[in-house]
């Protein structure tokens, strides 16, 4: 269960960690992380935000156990952890290189035009990689595309948040192409308490606008 009210002094250590992180100076980000999650241990935001310290700082191991501990504060989802669990452990499996998981993290740094080509050789050289169907499918130049990229994500060893956002987009295209019907049938499965919350309030809005 996740901590609806942490202290004032956890969210002002949270708020000095990201800062320090943002500065490059990881050590004094994850100190000041690990203290707020300390000081408020059901809050998942100082975990979520020292796993990803963790990763910067080459631990791939730490980074795993927070996004783990993340997902166990809330089960429901928590921005990109559940991708970052899937991910990491391919990482040990040996199913997809050391630091593959930072190295996606890192597009977000670049501008559109180079996050797309990156986007585009992802897909191309590690096709079993899902989130990188749903980048690629945002930048699809028609809903037909876009449908087959989706579709392409869905078939590819996605983690249960990734493939219920290809789903949800899934639906929205389905709209667009005038398959109401289909597009209802997807967002009636996506609406419930078993979907992660960002998803399901989606559903819910969507459903009232068709």
């Amino acid at each position: 269960m996740t901590e609806a009210n942490p202290s004032p002094e956890a969210i002002a250590l949270h708020t000095r960690g990201r800062d320090a992180g943002q500065r490059g100076e990881l050590a004094e980000a994850l100190t000041l992380l690990t203290q707020a999650a300390m000081l408020a241990p059901g809050w998942p935001n100082p975990v979520y935000d020292r796993a990803f310290t963790h990763l910067l700082m080459r631990n791939s191991e730490a980074a795993l156990a927070d996004y783990e501990r993340t997902l166990q504060l809330a089960p429901r989802g928590f921005f990109t952890a559940s991708a970052a669990v899937h991910t990491l452990r391919r990482e040990q499996r040996g199913e997809l290189p050391a630091g593959f998981y930072v190295g996606y993290l890192s597009l977000e740094h670049m501008d559109a035009t180079e996050r797309n080509d990156v986007v585009r050789q992802l897909v191309e050289k590690v096709p079993s990689f899902a989130p990188a169907w749903l980048d690629f499918a945002k930048i699809a130049d028609s809903a037909e595309e876009r449908l087959r990229r989706i579709d392409r994500g869905l078939d590819a060893d996605a983690d249960s948040e990734t493939h219920a956002w290809l789903m949800l987009n899934k639906a929205m295209t389905l709209q667009q192409l005038g398959q109401s019907a289909a597009a209802e049938a997807i967002l009636k499965d996506l609406a419930n308490e078993h979907s992660p919350l960002a998803i399901e309030s989606w559903a819910r809005v969507l459903l009232t606008q068709k």
